[in-house]
């Protein structure tokens, strides 16, 4: 087992409870962490073995800015649940909201997800 990570990927998207925020898109972070069996990539040494990153970094970035979302807890969950697929044992997904507070750095959300035995 091994892990891939996408850490900080920005995103610009409509998301927020208030008015202001569903006029414009709003900047967001996500991170994304995916255990999984990497061996055969390894042993081949071939992309079609591996979990493409670039591929599941312009899925995340098409999920967030194509949705238009109030919470970031939505936002996380459903990526959580599109990203979550065969080869992948366990995910953990954070969606950081840079400007939700202006006496913090950040505020977010993480969700995570096991694979059931």
């Amino acid at each position: 087992m091994g892990t891939l990570f996408i850490r900080s990927l920005p995103i610009d998207c409509i998301i927020g409870i208030h008015p202001f925020e569903r006029a414009s898109r709003q900047r967001l972070l996500i991170s994304l962490t995916l255990t999984t069996d990497f061996r055969p990539a390894a042993e081949q040494d071939e992309i079609e073995h591996a979990v493409d990153y670039t591929a599941l970094a312009a899925r995340i970035e098409n999920f967030a800015r194509d949705g238009r979302f109030k919470l970031i807890e939505t936002l996380a969950e459903r990526l959580a649940d599109e990203l979550f697929e065969a080869p992948v044992q366990s995910l953990e997904l954070e969606v950081v909201k840079p400007a939700a507070l202006t006496q913090t750095r950040e505020v977010g959300v993480r969700a995570v997800r096991p694979r059931s035995a």
